[in-house]
């Protein structure tokens, strides 16, 4: 298993940030939005994240078939960033991804102002 430093590599330099954008006509807006963290590698690595994942509460789920790991879960999510010291990543997405994240908790995604700009970072404006 990785220590707490290790985990806060690994999210730097292996992490991929994403936003994710559906239409849905129930919705009130007619689209729904998520976010995902996911981390690629080998399976003996991806269950050792996942255990350490663990011990700070943060479910995640393997795809050995593709090779990654994902968590899904927003309080996952908000557990993953308050363990994340604020500092640059290697794909410089963090920050974008905070900010995401603060919008999730404010539930700004749910408003016709917070749905433009998430298309407008998603390139779809």
């Amino acid at each position: 298993m990785y220590s707490k430093d290790m985990l806060i590599g690994i999210f730097l330099s292996h992490a991929g940030y994403y936003l994710i954008i559906e239409k849905r006509d129930l919705y009130k807006l007619g689209y729904s939005s998520k976010l995902k963290i996911r981390i690629g590698g080998k399976e003996e690595f991806l269950q050792a994240v996942c255990r350490s994942l663990l011990q700070h509460g943060v479910d995640s789920v393997i795809y050995p078939s593709v090779s990654h790991l994902e968590i899904t879960s927003f309080g996952s999510i908000c557990k993953v960033m308050e363990l994340l010291p604020d500092v640059p990543d290697s794909k410089d997405k963090l920050k974008l991804f905070r900010e995401l994240v603060r919008m999730f908790k404010n539930k700004e995604h749910l408003t016709l102002e917070g749905l433009e700009m998430l298309m407008e970072i998603k390139g779809v404006i």
